[in-house]
């Protein structure tokens, strides 16, 4: 059929006629779907601090270093959100369970499958190195880093590392509007009443219609 523009170039002419959208800003619960139009910095590392990436024994590196088998005193345990707890002394261990803040003066975190407990005394099998099994402050991500840019589309990943950085608004492109023309005399709305043996539903106006909402940015 001649006359009609080919695809590429029907499009091609489309995008450089159009227009980049006006921006809003919506509260965080109000922004799946959306784009964003602004970048994103943390405004704290990730982790925030020193923690454990499992559960198990806190211990200072130089007491199980080169041993096959070691035992050590439990002086007390420390689990995720707790801000006390204590000191990690020469020859000492402390239950650590996974999130935990890392003890001071331990610097390895052994893993519960490789111990058993004696009472008041822990034994340690097996070779670990320095600084195992802790994710340490800012290893993901340093406060001020760009963790979303402008442009991502806001799905569920999105929307928890917005909560993490504490963005309870954000800025976004507005939605587009949208126009569906169908266009012939033998097409009939749904619903509409045929007059005419030839007539037809329109049903890739409707189909459009759905396509389009369903992709809500």
């Amino acid at each position: 059929m001649s006359g009609l523009l080919p695809l590429e170039e029907a499009l091609a002419t489309v995008l450089e006629n159009a227009r980049q959208l006006s921006t809003e800003r919506v509260f965080l619960q109000e922004a799946l779907g959306r784009v964003l139009a602004e970048d994103i910095p943390s405004d704290t590392d990730k982790p925030l601090f020193d923690n454990s990436a499992m559960d198990g024994f806190a211990v200072r590196f130089e007491d199980i270093s080169g041993k096959e088998k070691v035992r050590l005193r439990l002086v007390g345990e420390v689990a995720a959100g707790q801000d006390s707890f204590p000191k990690v002394e020469k020859g000492c261990a402390v239950r650590i369970f996974t999130g935990a803040p890392v003890p001071q003066g331990a610097d390895t975190v052994v893993p519960v499958e490789c111990t058993h407990t004696e009472g008041e005394w822990v034994v340690i099998e097996g070779e670990f190195k320095r600084g195992a099994n802790i994710r340490r402050r800012g290893e993901d991500v340093r406060a001020g880093d760009i963790v979303l840019r402008k442009g991502k589309e806001i799905r569920g990943y999105e929307i928890g590392m917005l909560a993490f950085v504490n963005r309870s608004t954000l800025r976004v492109f507005r939605k587009p509007r949208v126009g569906i023309l169908s266009t012939g005399d033998e097409l009939l709305e749904v619903g509409e009443e045929r007059t005419s043996p030839s007539q037809i539903r329109s049903m890739p106006k409707i189909t459009l219609h759905v396509g389009i909402d369903s992709h809500d940015t």
